[in-house]
Formats: structure tokens, C-alpha cells, sequence
């Protein structure tokens, strides 16, 4: 993964964290960790 790579996972990541914060449902709060856990995942490496 390169820089770029990296810095657009990040801001996606911080996106999400902020669109999570501010969802009221329960439902659509947990698809959205989901989704945050995953682009950490690739970020960490090994997509474990």
C-alpha cells in the first residue's frame, strides 16, 4: 500500500468515525464500525 493509499483509507476512516457519532440508530451505527474495522484492518496490515 502506498502513501496515498494510506491517507485515503485515514480520511475514510475519520469520516466514518464522524458519520458514526452522529447516527442515531442502532442498526446503522453497527454497519458503520463494521465498515471502520474493516479499513483498519487493511491499514494494519494482513486484512486480518
Amino acid at each position: 500500500m502506498n502513501k496515498a493509499q494510506y491517507k485515503a483509507i485515514q480520511t475514510a476512516i475519520a469520516r466514518l468515525q464522524k458519520l458514526h457519532s452522529e447516527l442515531v440508530m442502532i442498526s446503522d451505527r453497527n454497519a458503520v464500525q463494521a465498515a471502520i474495522d474493516q479499513l483498519r484492518c487493511l491499514v494494519d496490515g494482513n486484512g486480518k
